[in-house]
């Protein structure tokens, strides 16, 4: 039995009703919350939705799932967001992370700019990250990557590796946290909430989403800032072109191009499969207290190939809030 489940934003917004979604075509999918609070569209999977999806994800269809190519903006659309006026205020909002579980390595970031190398999922702050794997409206499989922040229960991607855009939820997600050539922990997830101006309409200036997970995650999570109050960073995800997408890597860029909605990261571009993977800043080797801040995600590109996040603003901190209180209930 599907449950419905209604999700409120506690009345911090003052947007409008976002529209009810439908349902996936051709795949069974979760039932919407039918009540989308202003500012935020939530979907809640009961026991039941989240079981099937950890039983349909066998080896084999995880091997046939393909990393999704992330989307890319022309020109006029990145102008567009680039001069768009803001939409939260500008305040650096923080959020810290986990010292890492007992017996974790710490790993230190690569020193490389531009070239993807190996990431240890075994070690913090690599360990809070995993492969998503998702079922399309046309029923096709694909993969994006997710990472654990703020809690030990929510975890961060981009919209679209969630949702269509357009008013669809896609199916059976199911997230294997430390996925390195098969194995990890695999977690069920609960309610997936997301920026009602992506869901409805695509808008990439809020290309992220939050979802509470149904078990705590046993690598740790990232903290979090926003605002991009750092020069250099490095962003995670399981590149195709790297690895065939069967293993966390990492690459290390630098600000670019900021705008009020967008900010770009030079010479840290994955492609398909690093979509909606972290961008770490100050990577700590033995953390304690502060440092492995996510600040942004790999969202889209232009032709050029750099690398594109909506810029994180009071808007993104107070979505995470709602999501790490789990306002969108589940049984």
């Amino acid at each position: 039995m599907i449950i419905l489940m209604a999700c409120s934003d506690g009345g911090r917004h003052g947007a409008p009703e976002a529209a009810e979604p439908q349902a996936p075509a051709g795949a069974e999918g979760p039932a919407d919350s039918g009540a989308a609070a202003v500012g935020i569209k939530s979907i809640a999977l009961d026991s039941a939705t989240r079981a099937a999806a950890k039983e349909f994800w066998t080896e084999e269809r995880m091997r046939q799932a393909k990393p999704l190519e992330p989307p890319t903006v022309t020109e006029e659309e990145l102008q567009r967001l680039l001069l768009a006026p803001a939409t939260g205020e500008s305040v650096e909002r923080t959020i810290e992370g986990s010292p890492g579980p007992k017996g974790t390595a710490n790993a230190a970031a690569s020193t490389t700019t531009g070239t993807p190398t190996q990431a240890d999922v075994n070690s913090i702050p690599f360990s809070s990250g995993g492969k998503l794997f998702v079922t399309e409206t046309n029923g096709d499989l694909f993969t994006c990557t997710a990472e654990f922040v703020g809690s030990n229960r929510v975890l961060m991607t981009a919209a679209h590796c969630v949702t269509d855009g357009k008013g669809s939820w896609y199916a059976n997600l199911n997230f294997v946290r430390g996925y390195d050539l098969g194995g990890g922990q695999t977690i069920g997830l609960g309610c997936i909430s997301v920026p009602p101006a992506y869901f409805e309409h695509g808008d990439k200036g809020y290309d992220y989403a939050f979802i509470y997970t149904d078990e705590d995650s046993e690598g740790g999570w990232l903290g979090f800032k926003t605002d991009v109050p750092f020069s250099s960073w490095s962003s995670i995800g399981y590149p195709e072109a790297d690895g065939d997408g069967e293993s966390m890597y990492q690459v290390n860029g630098t600000k670019g191009t900021v705008g009020a909605r967008t900010v770009e990261m030079l010479g840290g571009s994955m492609g398909a499969g690093s979509t909606g993977g972290a961008w770490i800043a100050d990577i700590q080797s033995n953390k304690t207290e502060t440092g492995n801040y996510a600040i942004g995600l790999n969202a889209y590109r232009t032709t050029s190939a750099n690398e594109f996040s909506p810029r994180f603003n009071e808007e993104t901190y107070d979505l995470l809030l709602q999501v790490m209180d789990n306002e969108c209930n589940q049984e």
